[in-house]
């Protein structure tokens, strides 16, 4: 069986690489320079960047296994260290009860509490569920904490109001504030709450990170080159023309590669690829209201100004939240484990969401000096610590969960379900907003789903890898 697989991220790489050990023959078909996706390193000047930190990690260490075992004593272990910058403070991530209460004034705490217990009592007998992002929130922590916490990060980070975003985003990607779910859980055991008042607390992966010298991306490629040795074949820029199908099949993909344009044909395609790009690629095309709906589906594009720097501090942090500053997050990358030239340097990746296309995205250079007052600003770096920059795109970075995207996605997907031999997974064909780990062990357990379906035989001893 031939499996084309579009998309060389973590998500496309691990089902490929699956499938190769599984004895079939796959191809991969990345349209950038470099296998990994969000988590690619690309060397410049002898030293490795990314976007952002976005490193392995998963609280079940058998998740992990596969990783280690590849790369052996190259992959290095690292202890988790999130922080957020909080009302002019820095405090670990999540937040605490404790600093909660210590980071806001007296009178904010008051005012704070007065609105949680309002939206609480409301929320006992409203009859109507909320109808966007913004009323979800405060439904769940009241006004104040709405404003102190997540309307201005929220607006910056998905360049709408909370207001414009679908209630979904609340549940599938916004996280809680833990310090506050502990008390109403609480509240909630003494019966004063009800249950639909209480939230989620968040959880990032577990408490320990896993990279290597070379940045995250180097574990990319060496799945890209295990699936090359066990036959299978990797081609980076290969950017996807069109999908050919007929009678509810996928026959093969056409790519564009230096110039020319290909055809590979394929018994199942795996997609990994943005799902609207997907669609709009069938041909012969989807139907006009499948068009339009994928035409609606969106993505946030993420810019990262790379840094070599000479810091004059370390943030401290593997990266840490400003909701005050001109970028979301800033991660730092420093030996150990890296190895940065010259020595002493470090490298500062100011990650800062935009839309591709967008004046920021076609003209990065102009955020540059902001960034460098703000850090120098928060005291990291000296006016003339800035050794290198260089700056990283990711057009379809996360899913945007617009008011109404659950029609337009779930119409997608319904017509692509009609082709029985493709499956449209990860995070940017899932249109799912996971991590990292979990996204990868999705696409490969919707792989096998579709593969058990088409093969319909029960899997044998030696047969489908688990």
């Amino acid at each position: 069986m031939k499996v084309v697989v579009t998309g060389g991220g973590p998500s496309g790489l691990f089902a490929a690489w699956k499938l190769a050990q599984s004895g079939y023959k796959v191809t991969v078909l990345e349209k950038e320079k470099t296998v990994g996706g969000l988590a690619a390193s690309p060397e410049i000047g002898g030293n490795f960047y990314g976007f952002g930190t976005h490193h392995l990690h998963n609280p079940d260490p058998e998740k992990i296994r596969p990783f280690a075992e590849l790369m052996g004593t190259s992959l290095v272990e690292l202890d988790r260290q999130l922080a957020i910058k909080f009302m002019g403070g820095f405090y670990p991530y999540p937040l605490k009860t404790k600093d909660l209460l210590s980071g806001l004034p007296a009178r904010l705490i008051a005012v704070s509490g007065a609105s949680l217990a309002l939206a609480m009592a409301r929320r006992r007998f409203r009859k109507n569920e909320p109808s966007n992002a913004e009323e979800a929130i405060i439904d769940l922590y009241g006004r104040k904490l709405y404003e102190i916490m997540f309307k201005c990060y929220t607006t910056r980070f998905w360049g709408v109001s909370p207001a414009m975003i679908s209630k979904t985003f609340v549940d599938k990607r916004m996280p809680g504030i833990n310090a506050v779910e502990k008390i109403k859980q609480l509240l909630g055991k003494a019966r004063l709450i009800s249950r639909e008042s209480i939230g989620k607390n968040v959880a990032i992966g577990s408490g320990k990170m896993y990279t290597t010298s070379k940045g995250t991306g180097a574990v990319f490629s060496a799945v890209a080159e295990a699936v090359e040795k066990l036959g299978g074949t990797v081609l980076t820029s290969a950017k996807v023309v069109e999908v050919k199908h007929s009678k509810n099949q996928a026959l093969g993909v056409l790519f564009e590669k230096s110039g020319k344009v290909r055809d590979v044909p394929c018994d199942l395609l795996v997609s990994t690829m943005p799902v609207n790009h997907l669609a709009l690629s069938l041909r012969p095309r989807a139907p006009e209201p499948v068009l339009n709906a994928a035409a609606r589906l969106g993505y946030r594009g993420l810019l990262v100004v790379c840094m070599l720097v000479c810091p004059r501090k370390s943030l401290g942090a593997m990266f840490t939240y400003f909701p005050d500053r001109c970028f979301h997050r800033l991660a730092e990358t420093k030996a150990p484990p890296a190895d940065i030239k010259p020595k002493g340097c470090a490298i500062l990746m100011a990650e800062i969401t935009c839309d591709a296309g967008d004046d920021l995205w076609n003209n990065p250079s102009s955020i540059r000096e902001k960034v460098v007052a703000d850090l120098v600003d928060e005291g990291l770096i000296g006016p003339d610590s800035v050794l290198e920059t260089h700056f990283l795109k990711a057009p379809e970075a996360y899913p945007k969960y617009n008011i109404g995207f659950e029609a337009d996605i779930n119409l997608v997907r319904k017509h692509l379900e009609t082709l029985t031999n493709t499956v449209s997974t990860g995070r940017q064909g899932g249109f799912r907003f996971t991590p990292m780990v979990p996204s990868m062990y999705g696409a490969w357990s919707d792989t096998r789903a579709v593969l058990r379906r088409l093969e319909s035989t029960p899997i044998k001893k030696g047969g489908l890898h688990d």
